[in-house]
């Protein structure tokens, strides 16, 4: 990526997203680059500051190998596994073209951000907490990740 040749650049990158995305919620294209940036910054942090350092204690968790690493991230960062998940999984999103949710009526009443578009993740039947403000995923998730970035150095 040109002009990005270090985690802390990545994070900044990374930071930035999140602020755009803050300021249009229902925008899939600031989304889709906040989440995978997002999600690309754990490569980043192994990549230049904890693999060349291992073992090393991330939040006081001995972190061997890559694999100690995403055991340590799916554990602690919230929704890393979902942000995997949209990061990967977005070529295959399908916009819903009603207004009309199944359950809810006209929008589901109480999820997301009173008056304002925003993006809706519906996790499906079944799912404990089915419908996610994307938005919130991703800005939980970058704030998690930001954060550790700067204490890991980057």
């Amino acid at each position: 990526m040109v002009g990005i040749t270090t985690a802390e650049a990545y994070r900044l990158k990374v930071e930035d997203d999140l602020a755009k995305l803050r300021t249009s919620p229902a925008d899939p294209s600031l989304a889709i680059n906040a989440v995978t940036f997002t999600y690309h910054l754990h490569e980043w942090l192994w990549a230049k500051v904890l693999k060349p350092q291992r073992p090393v204690a991330v939040r006081g968790t001995s972190v061997k190998s890559k694999g100690d690493w995403l055991k340590w991230l799916d554990a602690n960062c919230p929704y890393f596994s979902l942000v995997q998940n949209l990061t990967n999984g977005t070529k295959h999103a399908n916009p819903v073209a009603s207004d009309r949710i199944e359950g809810f009526g006209v929008g589901p009443f109480g999820v997301g951000p009173w008056g304002m578009p925003y993006l809706l993740i519906d996790m499906g039947k079944g799912a404990s907490n089915r419908y996610l403000v994307g938005s919130d995923v991703i800005e939980a998730a970058g704030t998690f990740m930001t954060a550790l970035a700067k204490e890991l150095g980057a």
